[in-house]
């Protein structure tokens, strides 16, 4: 009921994974998956010490890296779950087997072995997987792992940078007070109306106020009193 009111769940049958079955593994992932924020609210918000099931899930929900984890699982399981399902059909399926487990076996191999292995194998069965000249190396996989999938954050900043430099301020440096202007916008995103203060900064405000009044207090002098 808590995951429900909270995070507007619907209600759903517990699903438990069978080491038989496979097809409940990617059934039970892609529901967790799916209420996984609640899942994790519900966890990390409640303690029974004297249960060891509930500790488990505790200690899961509490690492970051169990979330990536079923996203891995949730993408590897999906040729499997394919081919699963395909020696549970009925009818007979003998004619087309051979090409649906080639096609299983390429979807598989591409995951880790090199584009040449798999473009000269002329039967996927034969190929030697274990070797490890004919996997992917490892540095490339690093390298595209921190390609960006998006340039929407440049964009942002491009976008950031119009709407401030505009025709009636063109002279703001990209070093001085246009930085600090976007450099406010983004690690403040409300409006700033919305933004409060805080007593350290109004502190340090009125004494930097103070001290560049004192400083230039020469610079305000009224007329009269610069004559006398």
């Amino acid at each position: 009921m808590f995951i429900r009111t909270a995070f507007q769940s619907q209600y759903g049958q517990f699903i438990q994974h069978v080491n038989t079955r496979w097809l409940s593994l990617n059934t039970a992932v892609n529901r967790t998956l799916s209420q996984y924020d609640g899942l994790k609210s519900y966890f990390l918000s409640q303690g029974d010490e004297n249960n060891n099931r509930f500790e488990r899930l505790h200690k899961c929900y509490s690492d970051s890296m169990t979330e990536v984890y079923l996203f891995f699982y949730q993408s590897a399981l999906q040729p499997f779950v394919r081919l699963n399902l395909l020696l549970q059909r009925e009818d007979p399926i003998v004619h087309i087997f051979s090409d649906r487990l080639h096609n299983f076996l390429k979807t598989l191999f591409g995951k880790f072995l090199s584009v040449r292995v798999m473009k000269e194998a002329d039967n996927m069965t034969a190929v030697a997987y274990e070797e490890r000249k004919n996997q992917l190396d490892a540095k490339v996989e690093l390298q595209v792992l921190v390609i960006p999938h998006s340039n929407a954050e440049e964009k942002r900043v491009f976008s950031l940078v119009r709407k401030n430099k505009t025709r009636f301020r063109p002279s703001l440096k990209l070093d001085g007070t246009l930085w600090s202007i976007i450099q406010i916008k983004l690690a403040n995103p409300e409006p700033c109306h919305r933004y409060e203060l805080t007593k350290e900064v109004i502190g340090e405000a009125e004494t930097a106020t103070m001290i560049y009044s004192k400083a230039h207090s020469c610079c305000f002098a009224s007329p009269a009193s610069t004559t006398a």
